[in-house]
């Protein structure tokens, strides 16, 4: 039943993200002198890579694989990817900036808290990525790809 593990890393990051993101968002606007709202909330927090998802701002969290820490002990490393996407207009100077205080907010809601309230045994950011869509003269899709080693610690009983 390795599988748990990596259900329980994607759940926990994503759920943790879920309830926590939005009181960052607020600090994140607060700390560059916007207005409140001017970060929304994101649409939707997915558990599975949904690339094709028109959704904006639009969170995905999913695994990447595992890693047997102490494989007897239950101990694993569980490399997950959280995904954000942001839709723009043509701004794409503009809209990059306001990625990048989405990304501040996505950052600090989980590196104020690596265990993620005790839910798992660390979260450690490894990398993070940006990629940029164009689609069309006035719509640019913003993407910032985070990537974790979410570390779990639970007895499985075998199957």
């Amino acid at each position: 039943m390795t599988e748990f593990y990596a259900a329980k890393a994607v759940a926990e990051l994503k759920d943790y993200l879920e309830a926590n993101l939005q009181a960052q968002l607020t600090i994140v606007e607060t700390a560059s002198g916007l207005s409140a709202g001017d970060l929304n909330a994101p649409d939707a927090y997915l558990d599975y890579p949904a690339p094709t998802d028109p959704r904006s701002p639009l969170v995905q969290v999913y695994e990447e694989g595992m890693d047997p820490m102490v494989q007897r002990e239950g101990f694993w490393t569980v490399p997950c990817i959280v995904a954000f996407t942001y839709n723009g207009d043509a701004n794409v100077g503009t809209d990059f900036v306001k990625l990048r205080r989405y990304l501040t907010a996505l950052l600090f809601t989980v590196l104020k808290n690596p265990t993620l309230s005790g839910a798992v045994h660390a979260c450690i950011l490894t990398r993070c990525d940006a990629v940029q869509e164009v689609g069309g003269v006035s719509e640019t899709r913003h993407h910032y790809v985070l990537f974790w080693n979410v570390q779990v610690f639970d007895r499985v009983t075998t199957v």
